[in-house]
């Protein structure tokens, strides 16, 4: 899988069902079914991902967190994810005693100082 195809328009269209340009826990909450115990909840979701704390994920921010988990899982850095690389970014998950969840710390000239991002997966 390619990066082009990791970050896509398709993407952020299908988890905005309302089309105003936001991702809300509602609508993640729709695409991933009912709330399972032990997992993030689509709101713990998004607000890991979300920079400004308005509790939605913007386009911008949806793609800068999955630019970070495409990153992390791209091992060899040929920018395309095989199946070992997906496979085995899925173990380290799993093995850390939380599955899904990764965290990354990162500075942007955007925001001051680090930001710790976790991201489900």
């Amino acid at each position: 899988m390619s990066k082009y195809e990791y970050d896509s328009d398709a993407a952020f269209a299908v988890m905005d069902a309302n089309h105003n340009n936001r991702i809300s826990a509602n609508e993640l909450q729709g695409l991933l079914g009912p709330q399972q115990d032990g997992h993030p909840s689509a709101a713990e979701r998004i607000g890991v991902a979300d920079v400004n704390g308005d509790e939605e994920l913007s386009d911008e921010e949806l793609r800068r967190a999955l630019e970070i988990r495409f990153n992390w899982l791209d091992t060899n850095r040929d920018g395309n994810l095989d199946l070992p690389e997906m496979t085995s970014g899925f173990a380290v998950n799993r093995s850390s005693g939380f599955a899904g969840k990764m965290s990354v710390t990162w500075t942007s000239d955007a925001i001051p100082g680090p930001r710790l991002v976790t991201v489900m997966v």
